[in-house]
């Protein structure tokens, strides 16, 4: 894949930050990473060249290159808070994207070694500090029983080999596969007074079903539908509100790429394509220390055209009786030919409601759009 294009950031030159939230219906924005941080953006390893690519942002303007970790969420905390505290008398949507714990890790200095799990553990530990103190900003301003919290992850914990990264668990493999450890996250909501403390669900939900259960909650539900907009989620009010353990989905799909890996019907996970965590192009050990590789090898990982592996059959497991996903279960049966139809079926109508769009991971990386403060140093650190 090369060097990524910043073509999602920028769209004529360097400093524009015309394909920023800020320009497309977000009305507010504040301190954000739009380029996320990066593996190599650690400082106690690299160079400051390689650092430009790690930057922060305020609403649409590049304000620090590279980023000062040990102010950044603290810097995010009070832009929620002023936030909530600007729209405490109107319904209102936030969404606050914490960097931890992707590396490079860090943390204040005020939690630095406060954790057995090392510098994970520390920024676990300033990560929680962080939303205790968003909630007890809403129980402050008297609106915690009106405003519901969701918290969860974007995917699995990567496989570093460094300890330096989470744990699936008892579940196969991490980050950039399609295996339970790489697609299977826990999930929190909070809303007092409305959810029941200690309550459990086990029911399968998709992050897609968090847009329209939030025009539910909010009395808009029929946005989607007189905008004639088609998304794959569900609304799951009864999941978050109860114990419920039942599926809204029929049947959850999981690509990488444009490549269909594998499907979720029932208790059922069918892979039609594997890949297997790159713990050994993510690191090496050299000199006693664990090493990112370079950053064209980090950004292979996450591209499956060379990694996916067909399986023909497809692999079937039962997750439920088996959430290692060691087993893989007959598929010559009649019984688990069955299913394979039926899953075929549901797949076929799936990819039929897709309207192809340009890849925006494919388009050509433009040197003069990237992000540059100040140029041609490209560092800055503007209050």
């Amino acid at each position: 894949m090369g060097e990524p294009s910043c073509s999602g950031i920028n769209k004529k030159n360097s400093t524009d930050g015309k394909n920023l939230p800020m320009h497309h219906g977000f009305e507010y924005v504040g301190i954000n990473l739009p380029y996320t941080q990066l593996w190599f953006c650690d400082p106690k390893k690299y160079n400051i060249a390689q650092m430009r690519s790690c930057f922060v942002y305020q609403n649409d303007k590049i304000i620090e290159q590279p980023i000062k970790f040990e102010t950044l969420t603290a810097r995010l905390v009070d832009d929620t808070k002023e936030f909530i505290d600007n729209n405490k008398h109107h319904p209102f949507f936030f969404l606050l994207s914490f960097p931890q714990t992707h590396a490079a890790l860090f943390s204040d200095p005020r939690f630095a070694q406060t954790s057995k799990r090392g510098r994970y553990g520390d920024s676990v530990n300033e990560m929680g500090w962080a939303i205790g103190q968003v909630l007890d900003q809403l129980k402050y301003l008297g609106i915690d029983e009106d405003t519901l919290v969701l918290f969860l992850s974007d995917q699995g914990p990567m496989v570093d080999g460094c300890g330096e990264a989470g744990d699936a668990g008892v579940f196969r493999g991490g980050k950039a596969t399609m295996w339970e450890g790489g697609v299977r996250v826990p999930a929190v909501a909070w809303w007092p007074g409305t959810i029941s403390p200690g309550t459990v669900s086990h029911a399968t939900i998709s992050t897609m079903d968090i847009l329209p259960t939030a025009l539910k909650l909010a009395g808009a539900e029929d946005y989607l539908e007189e905008r004639k907009i088609a998304i794959d989620g569900k609304v799951i009010n009864d999941v978050v509100k109860t114990d419920t353990t039942e599926s809204f989905h029929e049947a959850l799909f999981y690509y990488c790429s444009d490549i269909l890996m594998s499907a979720r019907y029932k208790k059922y996970k069918i892979h039609y394509y594997t890949v297997d965590p790159m713990v050994s192009g993510i690191v090496s050990e050299g000199g006693g220390r664990c090493e990112y590789s370079n950053r064209t090898k980090l950004f292979n990982i996450f591209s499956c055209e060379h990694r996916a592996k067909k399986q023909d059959p497809p692999l079937i497991f039962n997750y439920e009786a088996d959430p290692q996903e060691q087993i893989s279960l007959d598929a010559t049966t009649k019984e688990n030919q069955i299913l394979l139809d039926i899953i075929a079926d549901l797949v076929q109508t799936h990819k039929a409601s897709i309207i192809p769009v340009q890849s925006e991971i494919d388009k050509p990386y433009y040197r003069s759009i990237t992000p540059c403060c100040n140029p041609p140093a490209c560092t800055c650190n503007y209050k």
